[in-house]
């Protein structure tokens, strides 16, 4: 039994991770032929089935609904130029996928790279045996890894492409600016907006900052997406035109509190119908990453509004390693 990897084991971890993530993120476009080549195989070896016809679009959704077209009864060499069809006309894509809600894939291509790298590791740098038929097996799914999304029926297996485009920032989280971060090809307009590795609504990635609004701000209910959009928007531009600083660690000889700058704001401007609404703004000592949480009425001091965001508790950190 196996119970602890060897140094240099642990030192090739980042490899196999590196090396699965660019699987996961490569946006090639799909080879017909090779595409075939994989498909079949495991059909063969996973789905123990026969081999089919592949069929080949552009992003998930007409995958989705070329897989509802073949299963309703469109001929296989029919279903690309139904396909064209259907989306030019909205009002029968939309009792489609209303009618035929979209289900996951039975298997996710590149999207499953990270649970490959697992047995990759394990097989080629921990020793881990395999039976010849077994690393068969396992070689048909690891190749799946090369394509999109795939939907296997009985007679033909619909396979997606992979992204046109994905974007990243610094600390490799999902994330573009006045665009989408995750694109596709094909129709359907299927992008995808992260902002910081937060998924947003479209108007909020695109914006410029200067034209926000804090009247968007309130419609928004997801608090990482409200995170996202002071990040946007600016901490300091949203306190100062629609704040009022109430109480801040420069009032109190507490040297965390330094570090992380609190202060107490009422924020009750940009609240129809609140008298008071205090916020606490925060510095995270470790990203250097401006945060603004509410905290309830009754918080009145800057004690108080730590105090309750520590749930009762007294900050009494000592040393941070």
């Amino acid at each position: 039994m196996i119970e602890k990897l060897t140094t240099e084991q642990e030192q090739r971890l980042s490899e196999y991770a590196e090396k699965w993530i660019q699987t996961g993120i490569n946006t090639d476009r799909l080879d017909p032929d090779r595409t075939k080549e994989i498909v079949n195989a495991y059909q063969r070896e996973i789905l123990q089935m026969k081999e089919t016809e592949v069929i080949i679009t552009q992003n998930p959704i007409e995958g989705w609904v070329a897989t509802v077209l073949l299963t309703e009864g469109t001929a296989i060499d029919k279903v690309l130029e139904e396909l064209e069809d259907i989306f030019s006309d909205p009002p029968r894509l939309n009792k489609l996928l209303k009618d035929n809600p979209p289900v996951y894939p039975y298997q996710d291509g590149a999207f499953y790279s990270s649970v490959i790298s697992f047995y990759d590791f394990m097989i080629n740098e921990v020793g881990i045996d395999m039976e010849d038929d077994l690393r068969t097996r396992y070689n048909a799914w690891s190749d799946t890894t090369s394509l999109g999304l795939m939907f296997p029926l009985d007679e033909v297996m619909v396979v997606t492409e992979k992204p046109l485009e994905i974007h990243f920032n610094e600390e490799n989280q999902l994330h573009a600016e006045g665009a989408p971060a995750i694109k596709y090809a094909g129709h359907g307009e299927f992008e995808v907006y992260l902002l910081n590795g937060v998924r947003v609504p479209k108007w909020l990635a695109m914006a410029d900052d200067a034209d926000l609004e804090l009247s968007q701000y309130v419609e928004i209910k997801n608090a990482d997406v409200r995170t996202e959009f002071v990040r946007k928007f600016g901490v300091e531009r949203m306190l100062e035109s629609y704040g009022k600083k109430l109480d801040t660690f420069e009032n109190y000889n507490e040297e965390w509190w330094n570090k992380s700058e609190y202060e107490l704001w009422d924020m009750n401007a940009i609240f129809d119908g609140v008298s008071y609404a205090p916020h606490l703004k925060m510095k995270n000592a470790t990203t250097g990453v401006w945060h603004v949480e509410a905290v309830s009425p009754e918080c009145n001091t800057l004690r108080d509004a730590i105090k309750e965001r520590l749930g009762g508790r007294d900050l009494q950190i000592q040393a941070i390693a």
